[in-house]
């Protein structure tokens, strides 16, 4: 997929950036405005898409040192059309129960507002898409009330989604069996940072960025009902994953680096996208696993568990620190898992924000005693001016519905949230040697 944020901040860029020297950028174009027949400018969106695809597929191929085995024909349809596949994908997968948890999880973790839902992160995706490749399907679609249909623009776009089924014909990526969340994340970063990286080096040599920059006027910036969580982490997909793959292009010197995460080895973690040396050296994180015995001994049960990764990390902690702080503070993480508990409620039943009918214990490894001891300030910077949380005097708080514990020892540190103060802090110090 590729996003209506990226196209606005993309465009900004390649507008100062300016073309590159491989083929004489097209003149200026008008831009096409939308029009009171929304049909009518899909249906011109529809031949710009399919008159456009044959030669960008040969400047994307050109670029990228592939060779396209077929041309996948652009289909034009609407954000709705999206938001229904996202509908169905939930579905299908059988997410309600799993976003469920993850909604209790932010909202807990206070990430989610509590008009916040992240059943929208799959039944909105179409409100965020420009344009969209679906490696399940093979099918590609350009989305009709994304922006004017503008030739640079769609151009631009499809680049992005030939990427995709330029390295799907070659790598395959879709799949990648059963991730945790940062994995899966780190594995989107790589393929969406390829396309980015590819995009931007099509556009410099065969677009004009004036008509680039004019058409972006034409986004609605709007996110719709998405979360900002889910809007921040998809961004980062892009311009993160497009800094990944610079790093591996500028060791290797050439795509063939990209090429072996793509078919061989995909980063693991968030962490080795974020530092790439860690990618290349294949460091990965150290085992951690949760002790239950405080709420397993007073009859709670185990309703999900997942990892946060380095990115989550210091995202979690940016809810009470400025970003340079949280990102500080998380860049010594090696390793991490979180568990939600329930009693008596479901997930997906539990009053906003969620702490008195569930208990939710998280628990880091970190490469040094120092690196623990500075998340723990944070993660004190996060309970206090994050969440508002009262501090009882010792690593304990009171919170909006519940309480929260911190306990650090060694290279090792442990958040808890549970309904009374005593749980909370007895589920944290079980997690510390």
């Amino acid at each position: 997929m590729f996003s209506l944020l990226i196209l606005l901040v993309l465009g900004g860029a390649l507008a100062v950036a300016g073309p590159g020297d491989a083929q004489r950028p097209e003149p200026p174009a008008e831009v096409a405005r939308p029009t009171a027949s929304g049909q009518l400018e899909a249906d011109r969106l529809a031949r710009i898409s399919v008159r456009s695809l044959p030669g960008v597929a040969r400047g994307v191929a050109r670029v990228r040192n592939l060779q396209f085995g077929h041309l996948p024909k652009p289909e034009v349809v609407s954000s709705a059309f999206l938001n229904r596949l996202g509908a169905r994908e939930l579905a299908d997968h059988s997410g309600n129960l799993g976003i469920g948890a993850d909604n209790a999880f932010g909202a807990i973790t206070g990430l989610l507002q509590p008009d916040e839902d992240l059943h929208a992160a799959y039944t909105s995706t179409g409100d965020l898409a420009a344009a969209a490749y679906d490696p399940r399907t093979k099918r590609l679609y350009i989305v009709s009330d994304a922006a004017a249909p503008n030739r640079a623009l769609v151009k631009f776009e499809l680049a992005h989604e030939l990427n995709h089924a330029l390295e799907d014909q070659h790598f395959g990526i879709g799949g990648g069996g059963r991730l945790d969340d940062d994995a899966a994340l780190a594995r989107q970063a790589l393929v969406e940072g390829s396309a980015t990286e590819l995009m931007i080096e099509y556009a410099r040599a065969y677009l004009n960025p004036l008509e680039l920059i004019a058409a972006t006027g034409t986004i609605d910036e709007g996110t719709g009902d998405v979360p900002k969580a889910f809007v921040d982490q998809l961004t980062w997909t892009y311009l993160g994953g497009r800094k990944f793959i610079d790093s591996l292009r500028t060791t290797s010197g050439d795509w063939k680096l990209v090429d072996y995460a793509l078919e061989t080895r995909p980063p693991q973690t968030t962490e080795q996208v974020l530092h790439p040396s860690k990618y290349l050296r294949d460091e990965l994180p150290d085992p951690v696993r949760i002790n239950p015995a405080p709420l397993r001994t007073r009859g709670w049960r185990l309703a999900d568990r997942n990892v946060l990764g380095e990115l989550a990390t210091g995202k979690l902690l940016e809810v009470g620190a400025d970003a340079t702080a949280a990102t500080a503070a998380a860049r010594g993480w090696d390793g991490d898992r979180y568990e939600l508990w329930r009693r008596g409620v479901a997930p997906s039943n539990c009053d906003y924000p969620c702490r008195s009918d569930l208990a939710l214990v998280a628990k880091w490894r970190f490469d040094r005693m120092p690196d623990a001891l500075e998340f723990e300030r944070a993660a004190s910077a996060y309970l206090t001016d994050g969440l508002g949380a009262d501090d009882l005097a010792g690593p304990a708080w009171r919170v909006d519905g519940g309480y929260a514990s911190v306990a650090t020892a060694g290279d090792v540190s442990a958040i808890a949230f549970a309904p009374t103060e005593e749980l909370a802090r007895q589920a944290a110090g079980a997690q510390v040697p």
